[in-house]
């Protein structure tokens, strides 16, 4: 890290409104090709943060420094040419096109003139074209969804060029697909041009992938970092999203629900080829309360087992149906003196139901 340009650095910083301090004290730096996921529950004071970082609002107390300068020195042109900034409202306007919003990013650059060179319309055309906006460039914006208003305007952020991004819940108006396409982005970003990034966001499996480090705030002004793996193995992460009937797995690196202790059921996996189909067998009969047992023990306590196998070319005769191609899987549910097979999920989850209607949806 020493040999890596420190961007942004703040000591016993205090955020927040007149004098109701939101989150603080905090020391933290951000340094060139890293990206940053700012992370904490409703009301932990990301928004505030990410805007006093940006320099839109005061500190209300410690030190924060822009590329080695005192952020309350810098003059507003200087400060666009360190840090480009994507809000969560997206900017509606009739008259402007997609194209004519993003070209305004090169405003730090271009003089209070706002003739665009060569060099001006090169980043403007690789900044459309990086998210994802040259197939509507031409239109106003006025037509656009909101998912779309958020691309046009981190195709601004990324046309003024600067050391330094931060995006506040870049992802709020976008469908799942586009959420994971722009983290991947931006995290391929931060590879290519070295840039710091910093985003406030509730994508918080996207964020444990992407990350190279966390800030994590907390309620009541709480405050953690690190890399992503450090703060879920230390049960830091865990503990910040904490809500009753629901944890974090730090195996999976997901969220559960947690459901009532039902029936014990032992579940097999032959072959690798069958790892991806129990693992969703897992989930179904975790959602109707059956308690899972991986591995091929069979006790007392876990009479009834379900083995799921890969088809192996030919037919699979079944109880509840047929199941043909070398490439299907099947299910067999094995209790004593019992063995059924079948070809889904649902077929299976169907059959236990019969045997365990307590355990099932009404």
């Amino acid at each position: 890290m020493n040999n890596q340009t420190l961007l942004l650095r703040a000591r016993a910083l205090r955020v927040g409104y007149s004098s109701t301090v939101v989150a603080g004290p905090l020391d933290v730096d951000l340094f060139e090709g890293r990206l940053i996921c700012l992370l904490g529950p409703n009301g932990s004071g990301k928004s505030t943060l990410l805007r006093t970082l940006a320099g839109l609002q005061p500190p209300l107390g410690g030190k924060l420094e822009i590329d080695g300068a005192t952020a309350a020195r810098l003059s507003p042109p200087e400060l666009a040419r360190k840090i480009s900034l994507v809000l969560t409202d997206p900017v509606r306007n009739s008259n402007l096109t997609a194209k004519a919003l993003v070209s305004l990013g090169r405003y730090p650059y271009s003089g209070w003139l706002g003739t665009l060179g060569e060099a001006d319309l090169t980043v403007i055309e690789w900044a459309m074209k990086a998210a994802g906006v040259s197939s509507f460039q031409q239109r106003k914006l006025i037509t656009l969804s909101d998912g779309e208003s958020q691309k046009v305007m981190l195709a601004r952020a990324l046309a003024q060029d600067t050391p330094l991004m931060m995006l506040d819940e870049p992802t709020a108006h976008l469908d799942l697909p586009s959420r994971i396409q722009l983290m991947q982005l931006l995290h391929q970003l931060v590879r290519r041009t070295r840039k710091g990034i910093l985003v406030s966001t509730h994508e918080l499996d996207l964020a444990l992938q992407v990350a190279d480090e966390i800030w994590l705030l907390r309620d009541k002004g709480g405050f953690d970092r690190g890399a992503p793996e450090d703060l879920v193995l230390t049960g830091v992460f865990g503990e910040a999203f904490y809500k009753e009937g629901i944890r974090f797995d730090t195996s999976s690196g997901t969220f559960h629900i947690d459901q009532e202790q039902g029936p014990r059921v032992r579940l097999i996996a032959r072959g690798a080829p069958a790892a991806a189909a129990a693992f969703w067998t897992k989930r179904a009969l975790g959602r109707y309360g059956f308690t899972v047992v991986e591995g091929k023990e069979t006790t007392e306590e876990t009479v009834h087992s379900i083995t799921v196998t890969p088809g192996a070319g030919g037919e699979i005769r079944a109880e509840a149906g047929e199941i043909a191609g070398a490439g299907s899987m099947c299910w067999t549910w094995e209790y004593p003196g019992v063995s059924r097979s079948f070809p889904n999920i649902a077929g299976l989850l169907d059959a236990m139901g019969q045997n365990f209607p307590a355990a099932m949806p009404k």
